[in-house]
């Protein structure tokens, strides 16, 4: 196992580089994705969907600003492309720092 680049396309069709981990050669011949282009929206969706659930779990505190840092890094899991949560100093990862502030504004209803 290692890091590879694919090729992923994102919102408006763009397609970019990105380094996953945790798939070599082999995975990605034996799941024929060596020259296939992923799509990053998917992966994205599992950040957002973190973020929101690390929200929601801070709202419960009732503090008024709150700062989580995030290392994101993509590795391929049956096929797909899929965020991994990483260590945020690490060079292979996507830095993603969220911030709420309720002195702004009152925060939406999470459901």
């Amino acid at each position: 196992m290692g890091d590879d680049i694919i090729s992923a396309t994102v919102a408006d069709g763009r397609t970019v580089a990105v380094r996953v981990t945790g798939a070599g050669p082999d995975e990605l011949s034996s799941v024929a994705l060596s020259d296939r282009i992923l799509n990053l929206n998917d992966a994205m969706e599992d950040v957002a969907s973190l973020a929101a659930t690390v929200r929601h779990h801070l709202e419960r505190v009732a503090s008024t600003r709150a700062t989580v840092e995030l290392g994101i890094g993509f590795t391929l899991m049956a096929g797909r492309l899929t965020a991994l949560v990483v260590d945020a100093k690490t060079d292979l990862a996507m830095k993603l720092t969220l911030e709420w502030d309720r002195t702004l504004s009152p925060p939406p209803k999470v459901e």
